[in-house]
């Protein structure tokens, strides 16, 4: 159930009228005056947005920071079709239009995304469910690219992929900027703090040159903890950097290197138990434990781009890296009290199950590609690609209270170590083919991908073996297991046909078939619970066909944009985790089905105003039986059949805002302002109890003055302080939570 704190519900007419006073009587209106155009390159060609032939949403830098789009739950609030499981810093799960995680959450569990994030091309996804967050800060833009995108961007962008791109430093001049922002959240005692610089400098003037950026942030939390006495218990830090080098000589040539170190440590969850209006932890039935709660989230990544651009065709070359460490160390409530209840609740608060995990990925990738720019109805562009993974993770997991239960105990009673290690070769291919002056086009594409998992070595399961006591306990400790290997090829197939009904308007259909890596489950597991390694040792791929039919138009000489897609996703296979009681097995397990439309418009009304909006509908749900856990009642605790909605999945949404600029209204001063609506319809959440969750709104505020070289802005977020779940875990009556109202401001010094 979502709580506010305020009983208005018409939230968007009442910040709209804040700002329509503002507007002078008569507003002179620009002959020019065009809403932006954004490039991008979503089909690895750089393209209009308004001219490609599938749903994108696509935001400038200078948009990003207009809107105040700082991570991605602010793109979430901004995109339509784009959900998140928002756990707080590093422990996000983004999804596309229905296609979300259908089981519980666990931090270190080995399985593959359903969307791809990149960061210049380079995949920022680790085969787990929690990925890393990338500050928005110096951006050259941000694309969102919805439905599978098999030939340019492979498996796993099922969902769709969303894509980073950091700003390129200027080759002609020094540039940079200062930034300081500081804001109080409500329930917080402290105050947060973000700070952030970039500097670009031309080496060599019109060819060589470097963009640097640095960050730190600092989040006072808003969460107490009673049972410890612990207030703001959920804070957080972060600091990193990114550095951009560009290498232009002539029109051919362009080599550019980039990069991205940042590190995080976050001081416990989002979780409150009870009323999420009271934000808090602890007091009720199950103890929230005193204990360490700790998370050191470390991330690197490498670009290295070379391209030479002939008359008629390119050729690229891109090599990347990916690494991630994701240090977790905290009282572990959910093995509490479903591993060993006997220790609870009369000493569960002494001796509390904690956990230790300790994941590392790494990728190395290698793509080469030709694209070609034929002056004929005919073009093409493929390429080939080669990835090498790592993936290892390393649980802990322990009690004191064994200590005192017999002798030959000790603390531990888990501990796995597993690696798995993969090689991807894939090759892919498009042809165009232009008819009717360029009017009417057929693209189809194909990508051919050859996928190997392995693990080298398992550390095995450590129980504490005491025969003769707690039976169930003596478990003959495993030194490793047998290696499991998992072998995947597959063909993706892409089609679709666009139409030009004049030069602005377009009609596009298409079609695409996305993919999901299978992967291995624990060797050690499999051994442990004695499973048929036939069936569990790995799980295979699961499959999306994916279906749309959209329309883009351009409206008053480019002065309102319309965009509407209707979308049709049939999942099958899907990759569902069973528990086994304090661990878990994945399988391929039931088909859904994930259907709607979207509608987005943005409207530059005059020099002075502008509007948009959009709106998502999204009917996602299982469409046949598909077992999580043993079912006592056939009901959706334990069976998601064909009544069951797909979790984590609101059925609508829609974002509305509006944005205004007065010149000159204090001497040379601009002022600015930006208003943003976000509604957010029901969901479910859990995969053995599903629990429903009401819709909510959040209305965040924007104001200030900017100058030629410096700016300052005022903002509320969440400004009615509406607080709501976000994410459940039925199992304990735990919730995530939205943050609450939070006020600030941002200096912002830009110099050249």
């Amino acid at each position: 159930m979502a709580h506010t704190t305020s009983g208005s519900k018409s939230y968007l007419i009442l910040v709209g009228g804040l700002m329509l006073p503002l507007a002078p009587a008569s507003i002179a209106q620009s002959a020019s005056l065009q809403l932006e155009e954004i490039v991008v390159t979503a089909r690895l060609r750089e393209e209009s947005a308004s001219s490609i032939g599938q749903s994108i949403s696509a935001y400038s830098g200078d948009k990003i920071a207009e809107r105040g789009i700082a991570d991605i739950a602010d793109l979430v609030r901004a995109t339509p079709g784009l959900d998140l499981i928002d756990r707080g810093p590093g422990r996000s799960l983004p999804s596309i239009r229905g296609l979300s995680l259908t089981t519980g959450v666990q931090d270190v569990l080995q399985q593959n995304t359903l969307i791809t994030q990149f960061v210049d091309g380079i995949a920022m996804t680790s085969p787990t469910q929690n990925q890393s967050d990338l500050p928005l800060y110096d951006l050259e833009r941000v694309e969102v690219l919805k439905g599978p995108q098999p030939t340019y961007f492979g498996a796993g962008s099922v969902g769709g992929t969303v894509r980073y791109h950091l700003k390129d430093p200027s080759l002609e001049q020094l540039e940079g900027r200062l930034r300081a922002e500081m804001s109080q959240t409500d329930s917080s005692d402290d105050l947060n703090y973000i700070t952030d610089g970039s500097v670009g400098i031309p080496l060599i003037e019109g060819e060589l040159g470097i963009r640097l950026t640095a960050f730190h942030k600092d989040d006072a939390g808003f969460i107490d903890n009673i049972d410890n006495g612990i207030d703001d218990i959920n804070s957080s830090d972060m600091s990193g950097g990114t550095a951009v080098l560009l290498y232009e000589p002539n029109d051919a040539l362009r080599v550019r290197l980039s990069g991205v170190h940042q590190r995080g440590t976050i001081q416990g969850t989002r979780i409150v138990n009870g009323d999420p209006a009271d934000l808090t932890q602890g007091g009720g039935p199950i103890p929230f434990f005193p204990g360490a709660d700790v998370v050191d989230d470390e991330m690197s990544m490498f670009s290295g781009t070379v391209s030479y651009t002939f008359d008629s065709f390119a050729l690229e070359s891109v090599t990347g890296y990916f690494g991630r460490k994701f240090d977790q160390t905290f009282t572990d409530r959910d093995q509490t009290f479903r591993v060993f209840p006997f220790l609870y609740p009369f000493d569960a608060v002494a001796n509390p199950a904690m956990a230790i995990n300790n994941a590392e990925d790494e990728n190395y990738s290698q793509e080469f590609r030709i694209i070609t720019n034929f002056d004929s109805p005919l073009n093409f562009l493929g390429g080939i690609y080669y990835e090498n993974t790592r993936n290892r993770v390393i649980q802990d997991q322990r009690s004191t209270g064994f200590l005192s239960l017999a002798p030959g105990f000790d603390d531990v009673y888990f501990q796995a170590d597993v690696e798995i290690d993969g090689e991807q070769l894939s090759v892919y291919g498009e042809l165009q083919l232009s008819l009717m002056e360029d009017r009417l086009r057929l693209k189809g594409g194909a990508r051919h991908f050859d996928q190997s998992y392995v693990t080298p070595f398992s550390g095995g399961i450590k129980f504490p073996v005491a025969p003769g006591f707690f039976p169930f306990l003596a478990v003959e400790a495993l030194a490793g297991a047998e290696q499991f290997k998992n072998d995947i090829k597959e063909v993706l197939l892409r089609a679709s046909l666009e139409f030009n009904l004049n030069e602005d308007s377009l009609l596009y259909a298409s079609f695409s078939e996305g993919a999901r890596n299978g992967l291995i489950n624990s060797p050690a597991v499999i051994a442990l619970f004695g499973l048929d390694q036939s069936r569990f040792a790995t799980y295979g791929p699961d499959f999306v066909d994916a279906y749309e039919v959209g329309f883009k138009s351009s409206f008053l000489d480019g002065r309102l944009q319309l965009n509407a897609a209707a979308f049709l996703n049939e999942w099958e296979d899907i990759q569902n985790t069973l528990q086994l009681g304090f661990t878990a097995v994945t399988d391929n397990l039931g088909k859904a089905e994930s259907k709607g439309y979207e509608l987005d418009a943005n409207y530059l009304l005059n020099d002075n105003f502008s509007l948009f909006l959009a709106f998502n509908r999204t009917d996602a749900a299982f469409t046949g039986d598909t077992l999580i856990a043993p079912a006592p009642d056939g009901t959706c605790a334990t069976v998601l059949g064909e009544s069951c909605r797909i979790p984590n999945v609101p059925d609508k949404t829609f974002n509305a805002g509006v944005e205004f600029r007065q010149l000159d209204i204090l001497g040379s001063a601009d002022f600015v302002a930006n208003a943003t609506y976000q509604y957010v319809g029901d969901a479910v959440f859990g995969s053995n109890v599903q629990v429903p969750i009401d819709d909510y709104e959040i209305v965040n505020l924007r104001a200030g003055i900017e100058l030629e070289n410096w700016s300052v802005m005022f903002y509320a977020n969440n400004l009615f302080n509406e607080l709501t779940e976000v994410f459940v875990n039925p199992l304990l009556s735990d919730s995530y939570v939205n943050r609450p109202r939070t006020v600030g401001a941002v200096l912002r010094y830009n110099f050249r």
